[in-house]
């Protein structure tokens, strides 16, 4: 494990202490929820049920991380594993999912008011544009742009291989900004 963040996962591991354990679910705790978001969409309660879910098996799980992969790949398969077994179970109960909001996945970084509108509107444009996406090049646009993940480790998470990863996310970049330049819908 070459991460300096693993150090938490080592020091989890090696002393089993909840204080330990805390300090590795504060560092990890808004990605699972971003995460999850992206996965579930706006139902709250589904992303919070998820979440127990994640913090429940991460425990037992970890006697089997080995640090070959980095942590980041292996929760966020478990978080991807334990968010498709949701849906599966919720399958024939599925609510239309409204769409994200923008202040959940992009912080707000302009100090101009006027400024700060016009990248509010293109956010909205560009997560309404990214929602119609389908879920695995949402997948892909999430792991690479916001948690900024290695392309090496989003192919390793997502099962796809490297190539293949870099000229599907250059396609789907392509697309969303042509679509942002014509005002239209993927």
């Amino acid at each position: 494990m070459s991460d300096p963040e693993d150090d938490l996962v080592i020091r989890y591991k090696e002393s089993g202490l909840q204080k330990d354990y805390e300090a590795l679910v504060q560092r990890w705790l808004p990605s699972i929820q971003r995460f999850l978001r992206l996965q579930l969409g706006s139902d709250r309660d589904a992303c919070e049920e998820v979440q127990q879910e994640v913090l429940v098996a991460l425990v037992p799980n970890l006697a089997g991380f080995n640090g070959r992969s980095q942590f980041s790949t292996f929760l966020f398969r478990l978080v991807r594993n334990k968010a498709i077994d949701h849906q599966r179970r919720q399958m024939r109960y599925r609510k239309v999912h409204q769409p994200l909001e923008e202040e959940q996945l992009v912080p707000d970084r302009s100090e101009d008011p006027l400024d700060s509108l016009v990248q509010k509107e293109s956010a909205e444009r560009l997560f309404a544009l990214i929602l119609q996406l389908p879920l695995p090049d949402r997948e892909l646009l999430y792991f690479r742009e916001i948690e900024e993940l290695g392309e090496k480790e989003v192919s390793v998470l997502t099962g796809r291989p490297l190539g293949t990863l870099k000229s599907r996310l250059h396609r789907i970049k392509k697309k969303l900004f042509l679509q942002m330049e014509e005002g239209g819908s993927v």
